[in-house]
């Protein structure tokens, strides 16, 4: 920009001999001067170099134009119209190179330029004039104890001064009633002396908004409380138009300082007035359809970013391209973070403007790790879900937030100079924030208006956020029906074929039975033994299927009740021993019981669980060997015992899931048949009380269980 004022100068001063050339021609039918044609070509050349360079002077310091209005009137220029030709050729010629772009800019410089040269111009004249006001009233003063003729002679001075002056002259009593008006001021109002002479001018002529103003002036002047005041007020001609004028008035004192009577002096300003407020619509007209323009902006930048977040359910790669899409347009740097199923604020996108400094920011990063300080702008933001505006950055910001010199060296390389940060608020509360920074490449500062259109964007945003969320969530749902609807197929494909076969087994015995007994024949006492040995052990199998079956749906309604009472838990686990020795004759179960141990259980569920767990020992060693159980004081508070098999083990992709219901780590081999229930109910069991249950699997083989359950001792 400072390049584009300097060749703007250069381009003006070229032509600043054509700019006077076309002021001179404006100004002279206005006056007489008693210059020569080149002088006064000369001195406008030097007052147009002047408003040059007060025009794009940086900083901006239009004080120099209003020594141009008052030179203006030196050179001999002081009729209205020199003011009103003035502001035209020069609000004209003064902008004619401008690029476009600086127009806005160099337009309400040059409005403010023209009104400061407008003030000099009329202060100069007031000035002048209150020298003749002066002069008239130290005649008046001092003239009374002069010779007749001498007071004369001062008089005919006045009367020339008054008849001739080019701006209007009313003398007043203290009421405010005329006494003379001079040819310059009929002329304005339309009125004649004798028409005015005793009229209460600022009452009856001023506009009634400015005529209290007006009158509140008059009277301390009257009473003596000011010598003399300037005021821009309406007054109304003959012929009914409304005229500016800016108007005087001075106090005179008879011999004894007295209020004798006062002085008004009056010019036509309404070319002025009309100018200046043609050329602030005209700025108001600018900003009104600049404003429009960056709503329309802001609104196409909001469907463009809409239509991005809509565009995909992977919030991080949609997301991302948001934040490339916001820069440069809002920011040089951007950056989005989102609250993680931990509660952690991590950052999923991110943009920069300039390719070195994403890099130095990434560093950064890595380098020092974000403080949930709760100083920290962004955790303020986070926390209270109101959007913060730093509106310039200054060192001490940067330091508030750099844990180290280091850090904040960080921090400087990057410049900062703006930030924005908004939440990401959805249904479900703060996701998390947004941040809008601009740094030392634009230079841009922030406002209300940008922090309005940050946080709409977040809002669309964070309901893009959720609902990729949703979604993820649904398909998470729908994956875990089907693995549940896939999983009671096989459960009962499987149950099926296990209530199947005690069934089976149970309805040919019967068959065999009767049909025997049937035909009068001698049943052979040791078939019959064997079929109702069959029976009972097939009966026994199926009434234990029913009872997991059973436990699941208590496990699922919450209706599976223990009744705790004291137990000695080294019984309970040698009766269990006991009772299972004759399931196999391959395999040697062997106990490690320490003395007695006392603990509160439901001995029932306990030997259910130590059952299930012995029995899945033979299940998973068809090769026989040797079936540990063992029981051990873990500390005072806790008892534990393990049940360990020397089998081949379960394969690693089973392992995390064996206590899930229905789940058969084994089911691929005839031995591992089963429901999937037993280590799922166990689990359940063992938890209910208060213990808990866990698989582990020794480097020579096999698999060992551990129930670990709160001692009484």
């Amino acid at each position: 920009m400072a390049h584009d004022r300097a060749e703007l100068r250069n381009r003006l001063l070229e032509r600043h001999e054509q700019i006077a050339a076309a002021w001179r021609a404006a100004l002279v039918p206005t006056a007489y001067v008693p210059l020569s044609a080149d002088e006064q070509r000369q001195a406008l050349i030097g007052l147009t170099d002047r408003l040059i360079d007060a025009l794009l002077a940086e900083p901006y310091a239009p004080i120099e134009s209003s020594s141009v209005g008052a030179d203006l009137v030196d050179l001999g220029f002081a009729r209205a119209s020199a003011l009103g030709r003035s502001v035209d050729v020069l609000g004209r010629e003064l902008l004619a190179d401008a690029p476009p772009e600086e127009l806005p800019d160099l337009q309400g410089r040059l409005a403010t330029l023209l009104a400061g040269l407008a003030e000099g111009f009329t202060a100069q004249i007031g000035e002048r004039i209150l020298t003749q006001q002066e002069t008239i009233r130290e005649a008046l003063l001092t003239q009374r104890d002069q010779a007749e003729a001498a007071l004369r002679e001062s008089e005919a001075r006045f009367r020339a001064t008054f008849a001739s002056a080019p701006f209007g002259i009313a003398v007043a009593d203290m009421q405010g009633r005329i006494l003379s008006a001079n040819p310059a001021l009929q002329t304005i109002l339309g009125w004649t002396e004798d028409e005015m002479r005793g009229r209460l001018i600022l009452a009856e002529l001023a506009h009634p908004e400015d005529a209290q103003a007006g009158f509140e002036a008059f009277v301390d002047l009257a009473a003596g409380r000011a010598e003399r005041y300037e005021i821009e007020q309406r007054f109304f001609t003959r012929d009914g138009r409304t005229i500016w004028v800016q108007l005087a008035m001075a106090l005179v004192r008879d011999v004894d300082g007295n209020p004798q009577f006062a002085i008004g002096m009056g010019i036509d300003i309404t070319e002025r007035k009309r100018a200046e407020a043609e050329r602030l619509q005209l700025l108001r007209e600018q900003a009104a359809r600049a404003e429009a323009e960056a709503a329309q902006e802001r609104l196409g930048f909001l469907a463009e970013a809409s239509a991005q977040l809509a565009s995909s359910l992977d919030y991080s790669t949609t997301l991302q391209q948001v934040a490339q899409a916001v820069v440069p347009r809002m920011a040089d740097w951007v950056t989005l973070n989102l609250l993680d199923a931990s509660g952690e604020l991590r950052q999923v996108a991110s943009g920069h403007t300039n390719a070195a400094r994403e890099r130095l920011a990434n560093y950064m990063r890595d380098l020092y790790p974000r403080r949930d300080e709760p100083t920290s702008p962004v955790m303020q933001v986070l926390r209270t879900g109101a959007s913060r505006l730093i509106t310039q950055v200054t060192p001490d910001t940067l330091r508030a937030i750099s844990q180290d010199e280091e850090h904040l060296r960080l921090w400087q390389s990057l410049a900062p100079r703006s930030v924005i940060i908004v939440p990401l608020t959805g249904h479900r509360g703060v996701l998390g924030t947004l941040s809008l920074i601009t740094t030392s490449d634009s230079e841009r500062r922030y406002t209300p208006v940008d922090v309005a259109l940050a946080e709409d964007l977040a809002r669309r945003a964070a309901l893009a956020v959720e609902n990729a969320q949703l979604y993820a969530e649904a398909q998470a749902a729908i994956q875990t029906a089907e693995a549940a609807v896939r999983a009671r197929e096989e459960f009962l494909s499987v149950a099926a074929h296990e209530l199947k076969t005690p069934v089976t087994s149970l309805r040919g015995f019967a068959q065999l039975t009767l049909r025997a007994l049937e035909q009068d024949r001698e049943i052979d006492r040791d078939r019959l033994h064997h079929a109702l040995t069959v029976v009972n052990q097939q009966s026994d199998k199926l009434r234990r299927l029913v009872a997991q079956l059973l436990d699941v749906s208590r496990i699922q309604s919450g209706r599976l009740q223990l009744e705790l009472e004291p137990v000695d838990l080294s019984s309970l686990v040698r009766e269990v021993a006991t009772s299972m020795r004759h399931q196999s004759q391959q395999h040697e179960l062997r106990v490690s019981i320490p003395g007695e141990q006392p603990v509160r259980i439901d001995p029932l569920r306990l030997e259910q669980v130590l059952t299930n767990l012995v029995d899945n020992a033979i299940k998973y060693s068809p090769q026989g060997g040797p079936i540990d159980i063992d029981v051990s004081s873990l500390d005072p508070e806790h008892v534990r015992i393990a049940v360990r098999d020397r089998g081949p083990g379960i394969r690693p992709e089973h392992r995390a899931h064996i206590f899930e219901r229905f789940y058969q780590a084994g089911a691929a081999v005839e031995h591992a048949a089963g429901m999937g229930l037993g280590l799922y109910i166990s689990r359940e069991i063992v938890e209910l009380h208060g213990g808990t249950i866990e698989a582990e699997f020794p480097p020579d083989g096999g698999a060992r269980f551990v129930i670990t359950l709160p001692s009484t001792s």
